[in-house]
């Protein structure tokens, strides 16, 4: 097998050095692509683990935070429904969280309390 005379006049005596250097090239990139592959999913969950942790204690001070606020606070969910509700409900409603959280109609029972609306 021999080169074509425009490939040999275009690079010239270098061609087998070419070769080799590109050769060697394309096997360490290959090489790093499959390394990558290999401890990617490795990589992924020592990530995952990490960021649930961090989402955890967000959320521990965030919740000792809202858990403790005076003000009457209301998540709610896309259907209309409550999804968390603090403590202080109790000082507003007089129901506890668990008994407004299983109400049909919480916002209906809000708008009812005399606290919320004293006319």
């Amino acid at each position: 097998m021999n080169a074509k005379d425009e490939f040999k006049d275009r690079v010239g005596s270098s061609a087998e050095s070419l070769i080799a250097v590109t050769g060697t090239g394309l096997s360490l990139l290959l090489a790093l692509l499959a390394w990558l592959m290999a401890t990617g999913r490795d990589r992924a969950i020592g990530l995952a683990a990490t960021m649930t942790k961090e989402l955890r204690e967000s959320e521990e001070k965030f919740r000792a935070i809202a858990d403790c606020t005076v003000n009457l606070e209301v998540w709610w969910g896309l259907d209309g429904r409550p999804r968390w509700i603090n403590p202080s409900v109790k000082d507003y409603s007089g129901y506890t969280v668990q008994e407004c959280l299983a109400m049909p109609d919480f916002a209906g029972t809000l708008k009812t309390c005399r606290v919320l609306h004293p006319s």
